[in-house]
């Protein structure tokens, strides 16, 4: 700004003056951090293995144990075979219990299972029936 001689440099312009406070506090406070504790380990028990299951094994002849979603696909499976008359009955008939939602989706449930397998099919009607068929 002082084109004129050297003798500016050495004086402190008035900007300098105004903005010296701008830079922050002239004294900082440092604080000291917490060292945080780590808390203890606690030993770990004995290991524990699960428990091994010994099947006995089967005379020869002796049918292998059937769980119980294979017994119920089984006896709706019969149930199906036992009302079907050739012309199939309607599905939501079949499956839907009115007074347990619980079992209707069981019966749902297992009903898909016999038409995975092939044991049942469906079929739309031309009215919006939904039949199945053994």
């Amino acid at each position: 700004m002082c084109q004129v001689s050297n003798s500016c440099k050495l004086r402190p312009s008035i900007r300098e003056t105004q903005l010296s406070g701008r830079y922050g506090p002239l004294a900082v406070e440092h604080t000291i951090r917490a060292t945080q504790r780590r808390a203890r380990r606690r030993s770990i028990g004995a290991e524990q293995r699960p428990e091994e299951i010994v099947t006995a094994p089967r005379k020869k002849g002796e049918k292998p144990p059937v769980d119980s979603v294979v017994e119920n696909v089984m006896s709706i499976r019969d149930l199906l075979t036992e009302r079907d008359q050739g012309n199939g009955i309607n599905f939501l008939e079949f499956v839907i219990n009115p007074h347990d939602y619980g079992q209707t989706v069981e019966n749902i449930f297992y009903a898909s299972f016999m038409i995975k397998e092939g044991w049942a099919g469906i079929q739309v009607v031309d009215d919006g029936q939904i039949i199945i068929r053994a």
